[in-house]
């Protein structure tokens, strides 16, 4: 390929999945379809604008190598050897029985006629597509899901069983003459290979980087980074391996250096760009009249692999879960073909050991599935929320028991936002439950002593056993905004009177969750936003007041549905000892009842003053010294640390936090109307 043809034919490349790119953005459906649908129809067999094949595959190679090299940036050895043992089991089975499912039917159909043939379909159905899982993942915000932690583990040694599965190829091509001494040579090359990635990730590359970075120049870093990925894809490809495997090793050999960072930020702007070429050259490389010729051939090989995959996964997903719902999204997530099969097919085809009509076949089967997976991907969730579990999934000692609570808050998710929310209503004596369906985290709810219950909180029986009817407010901090719809809609249908709180990252999500009653939204880029202010603020010694108000004409603009309380934005705005705070208390001390404000002498005695009072679901605001406090009154005060401690030794008040922080209703003058 000579170099005007070669930017040429990646102009087009580019520019095809720019304009494919942004149709299907618009028309909110994934880009990944818009770009294979880019290549098939500037390939060789509509527009011809690249119609040599030979620049198709080169192209090809190029795009999977540098997206695989990347992946490799991402990955680590401390990260892979450290991972969960049950999810190595996991994909260390999905890959066996797959490839042995795979390697059976080619034999029993005869879509292969010998070992090698026979392996490399088993192989080529086995590998599943680490971008388009982790792409669709990570605009989903479920990476760190349990089902997500899981395909990411199963994903990496997919990727790493590359190596044994190239020997393998190589050594059962070789003849069966001389298969023993092919199995050994290829193995010895596989450890060599191995041997060389781990001393080069422990000994070479560090000090290789190092030196290129003391100089100093960002350019000569970049340039000895991708000098380490093209000399191991070529060892790699001169040991008989693929330039692809050498590619993602070198990937994984710079990870390891304390440059990997700084490599992975320099790179991974380009991975979006080396991913399009890959799907692009993906539609290029499918040939339309195979596939107009052997619809019904393509149609029951697809279908098959799905189901065989899906269920293969799913059971093996099992060996790490208990729970069904978490091993089936595991094996649809795992549904489609993936990137190193392509490598796969395109080094059987040049070994000879498949022909053009299986060759064809495998890639059509690839393009559809990879197609259909961002789909796949999205409604699985959707399908199995659409199942009736009837039984109680349970972990731990006391999750099969039906909590016996009332006013308590139903939290649904022990993340990291939920762990920080039941750590403070545990401090405060506040009553809660936990429903989590992370048995991960099951030991860490144990080890805390808060109540839980085992399970998925979209099913309403696990609701119901969290007592849901009985709680006064619900706190939903899962990512996946589905299924916070599904938890918020069941729990309201079993009690209508429940304050509801969530989490959701996607701000376009707010009108949705107020439709189905939620009465306020956290979101967590909005609130990051908002202390990022408070802090840079208070590091520029800007007065405290005018941070106040700065805080509070941010807090007036984040959130134009949900409009606060007053005393809402001073809870959310935490300051030091020596800085005043507001909180709320309640009025059980009997000294106080039928005593107006100016009679108990409230701010001599305590030093803090009543902004605000709430009685019988209205509130008012400012209150005059002569308003008479009754039992039961909320009061809204205003005083430093020391004070507001002061009152509540005096008048025997403790504090809380309003559930119903935010209010549907304008204010107006003095009193507000609550939820």
């Amino acid at each position: 390929m000579s170099e005007v043809s070669f930017l040429r034919d990646l102009s087009f490349v580019w520019l095809s999945a720019l304009v494919a790119g942004f149709i299907f953005r618009q028309m909110k459906q994934p880009m990944i379809t818009g770009y294979i649908l880019a290549g098939l129809l500037i390939g060789p067999y509509f527009l011809k604008l690249i119609d040599s094949k030979v620049h198709v595959t080169d192209l090809a190679e190029l795009g999977v190598a540098l997206l695989l090299f990347t992946l490799g940036v991402e990955l680590s050895l401390k990260q892979i050897f450290s991972a969960n043992k049950r999810v190595f089991l996991v994909g260390i089975t999905q890959v066996v029985l797959t490839v042995l499912f795979g390697f059976c039917a080619a034999q029993a159909l005869g879509f292969a006629t010998g070992a090698a043939g026979a392996l490399l379909l088993g192989a080529v159905c086995a590998l599943s597509s680490t971008v388009v899982v982790t792409k669709v993942l990570g605009d989903r915000g479920e990476l760190s899901s349990l089902h997500g932690s899981i395909l990411v583990g199963v994903l990496i040694v997919q990727d790493l069983a590359l190596v044994p599965i190239i020997s393998l190829l190589t050594a059962l091509n070789s003849g069966a003459e001389n298969i023993a001494a092919g199995l050994f040579l290829a193995a010895l090359k596989a450890c060599f290979l191995i041997g060389i990635v781990v001393i080069g990730a422990t000994r070479l590359v560090p000090p290789f980087l190092g030196k290129a970075a003391r100089t100093g120049s960002r350019e000569l870093f970049q340039l000895a980074v991708m000098s380490i990925c093209l000399l191991t894809a070529i060892l790699s490809n001169s040991l008989g391996m693929s330039v692809e495997l050498g590619a993602f090793l070198a990937g994984i050999m710079v990870s390891e250096s304390v440059y990997g960072y700084q490599a992975l930020a320099d790179i991974h702007p380009m991975k979006d760009l080396f991913s399009t070429i890959f799907f692009v050259t993906v539609g290029m490389m499918l040939n339309p009249q195979f596939v107009l010729s052997n619809w019904s051939l393509i149609l029951i090989f697809v279908l098959v692999l799905l189901v065989v995959k899906v269920f293969i996964a799913a059971l093996s997903a099992r060996l790490a879960v208990r729970e069904t719902r978490t091993a089936l999204l595991v094996g649809m997530g795992l549904a489609q073909i993936g990137e190193f099969s392509f490598v796969l097919a395109m080094l059987g085809k040049s070994l000879g050991i498949v022909d053009g009509a299986l060759y064809d076949l495998y890639i059509s089967a690839s393009v559809i599935t990879l197609v259909l997976s961002p789909f796949i991907l999205a409604i699985a969730p959707v399908l199995l929320a659409a199942r009736d579990e009837k039984e109680v999934l349970q972990a731990g000692e006391d999750s099969h028991r039906k909590v016996e609570m009332e006013g308590h808050v139903v939290l649904c998710g022990f993340g990291t936002s939920g762990h920080g929310l039941a750590h403070v209503l545990a401090q405060y004596s506040i009553p809660f439950v936990v429903i989590e369906f992370n048995a991960v985290l099951l030991d860490e709810l144990d080890a805390a002593g808060y109540r839980y219950v085992y399970g998925d909180a979209a099913k309403g029986i696990i609701l119901e056993s969290a007592a849901i009817a009985s709680a006064r407010a619900l706190v939903v901090s899962v990512r996946d905004h589905l299924t916070a719809t599904t938890i918020v809609d069941n729990a309201l249908k079993l009690n209508p009177d429940l304050k509801v709180i969530v989490r959701s990252a996607d701000f376009g999500h707010i009108e949705s969750l107020k439709a189905v009653g939620v009465h306020a939204v956290v979101n967590p880029e909005i609130e990051a936003g908002m202390e990022l202010t408070r802090q840079t603020l208070l590091g520029l010694e800007v007065n405290i007041p005018e941070i106040k108000a700065a805080l509070d004409d941010f807090d007036k603009r984040r959130y134009s549905i949900f409009k606060p309380e007053v005393g809402a934005t001073a809870l959310q705005t935490p300051f030091s000892d020596a800085e005043d705070l507001t909180v709320w208390m309640k009025i059980n001390d009997e000294s106080m009842v039928g005593r107006s404000i100016a009679d108990i002498e409230f701010r001599k005695q305590t030093g803090c003053t009543v902004v605000a009072v709430k009685r019988d679901g209205k509130q008012t605001t400012y209150p005059e010294p002569e308003f008479v406090l009754e039992k039961g009154d909320a009061i809204c005060i205003v005083g430093k640390h020391g004070h507001l401690e002061k009152a509540e030794t005096i008048f025997d008040m403790a504090r809380f936090t309003p559930i119903n922080l935010f209010d549907s209703e304008s204010i107006h003058g003095d009193s507000v109307k609550a939820e």
